[in-house]
């Protein structure tokens, strides 16, 4: 049903099998990812936040939970599952990411922020998104050159990229 973006008969079938084996975590796990995709994120925190301490060596669920906070405007909220998650898993591409973005577009603690994004950028040179955060952050830093820099690379990964996706396409 996820496939087909059936997610309220998605959310049917795992509400069921939760109900049926409550102390799997996984059903339940899926049925929160339902909301997140659904960008329901009240409902995907109330599910997320209860799995956070089940599932602590799942990573996705703390990015899950960290990304839902975000989305809905608690920000501390983000930033305290982005750090928990980064204390667990301090090499986690997209919580460096993440995190740092979050800080930059804040406009505060951009030395703290260049620092999450550049591990990202060094776990995934080749992903544009880092890429892209770091010319950000250098740009709010007032360091256009190297922001100017690191945004064509970011381009150039996304083009490269779409090339790959669609070699048919001369756009």
């Amino acid at each position: 049903y996820q496939f087909r973006n059936d997610l309220a008969r998605a959310r049917e079938v795992y509400q069921q099998a939760a109900n049926a084996v409550p102390n799997e975590t996984d059903y339940r796990y899926a049925l929160a990812r339902t909301y997140v995709r659904d960008q329901n994120w009240p409902e995907a925190i109330e599910l997320l936040v209860p799995l956070q301490n089940e599932m602590e060596n799942r990573p996705d669920v703390l990015f899950d939970l960290g990304h839902s906070y975000e989305r809905s405007g608690n920000i501390d909220g983000a930033e305290g599952v982005f750090l928990r998650l980064l204390s667990l898993f301090p090499d986690h591409a997209g919580a460096n990411n993440y995190l740092g973005y979050m800080l930059t577009e804040r406009g505060d603690r951009l030395k703290e922020a260049i620092r999450y994004i550049q591990k990202a950028v060094q776990a995934d040179p080749k992903n544009g998104a880092y890429l892209d955060s770091l010319g950000w952050v250098y740009y709010q830093m007032g360091q256009y050159r190297e922001a100017m820099e690191w945004l064509v690379k970011a381009i150039t990964v996304e083009e490269e990229a779409l090339k790959q996706a669609n070699p048919n396409n001369e756009r």
